[in-house]
C-alpha cells in the first residue's frame, strides 16, 4: 500500500487519495507528478510530470475528486473575468471614439440641412451681390 512519505522513482509522494498520488522529487526537471495506482495498491502507472506545485495539486485534486473541478477554478474564472475586463474596456474606446466621429457627422448634416432649407446661407453664396429681379429679362429667358 503507497503511503505518505514513501519513495516512489526519486519522487517523495505527498498525498494518496482515491487510485490517484501526488509525489514531489528535489531532482527532477518536472518535479511534481501525479500517478495513478495499480490495482494491487503498491505499484503506480501513467504519471503526469508537471513544474510547478499548483499545477500539481489541481491535477491531482481534479482526477481523485471528480466534483473537484466544477466547484474549484476560481482562480481561473478570475484570470478569465480580467482578460474579459480589458476586452471590454478596449472595445468601449473604440465604441466612444466611434460615437465622437458619428456626432461630428451629424453636426455637419445638421448645419447643411439648415442652409439648404434657406435659413443659412452657404459660404460662397455670402459675398454675393443681389441682382435686381426684372420680369422683362426673365420672361425673355424663355420662361413664361
Amino acid at each position: 500500500m503507497i503511503r505518505n512519505n514513501d519513495i516512489i522513482q526519486g519522487y517523495t509522494v505527498l498525498m494518496v487519495a482515491n487510485g490517484m498520488v501526488l509525489a514531489h522529487s528535489e531532482t527532477a526537471p518536472d518535479p511534481y507528478v501525479v500517478w495513478h495506482t495499480a490495482e494491487n495498491g503498491n505499484d503506480v502507472y501513467g504519471g503526469k510530470y508537471l513544474l510547478n506545485k499548483e499545477d500539481a495539486e489541481w491535477d491531482f485534486c481534479a482526477k481523485a475528486f471528480p466534483w473537484f473541478e466544477d466547484n474549484a477554478p476560481i482562480t481561473m474564472i478570475e484570470d478569465e473575468v480580467d482578460k474579459i475586463q480589458k476586452t471590454l474596456k478596449y472595445l468601449l474606446q473604440g465604441a466612444r471614439e466611434c460615437i465622437v466621429g458619428a456626432t461630428a457627422k451629424v453636426d455637419e448634416l445638421v448645419k447643411e440641412h439648415a442652409r439648404l432649407m434657406g435659413k443659412e446661407k452657404a459660404p460662397q453664396e455670402e459675398n454675393r451681390e443681389q441682382v435686381p429681379f426684372c420680369a422683362r429679362d426673365f420672361a425673355g429667358r424663355g420662361n413664361r
